[in-house]
């Protein structure tokens, strides 16, 4: 489970700071969102630690094929 989000169930994220889109693990590990996505690899990251360095006790947890351009829409949050 993803703790750290508080956002209300439903599509997106009701909390604009709980999901960020960057461009390399560096900024991923570095921004202060709690799901990251890396649009050059694809990866996604939980990071409950938000703008501490690293992802604390998170880290990767999905890789999606090709780094297909998503936003926040795509997530549904139950």
């Amino acid at each position: 489970t993803f703790i750290s989000l508080h956002s209300r169930a439903g599509n997106g994220f009701s909390i604009n700071r709980e999901f960020d889109i960057v461009n390399n693990r560096t900024a991923a590990s570095r921004s202060v969102a709690d799901i990251v996505y890396d649009r050059s690899t694809g990866d996604l990251y939980y990071n409950p630690n938000s703008a501490f360095s690293g992802f604390g006790g998170g880290g990767k947890f999905a890789t999606l094929q090709g780094a297909p351009n998503i936003t926040e829409s795509d997530f549904v949050l139950q």
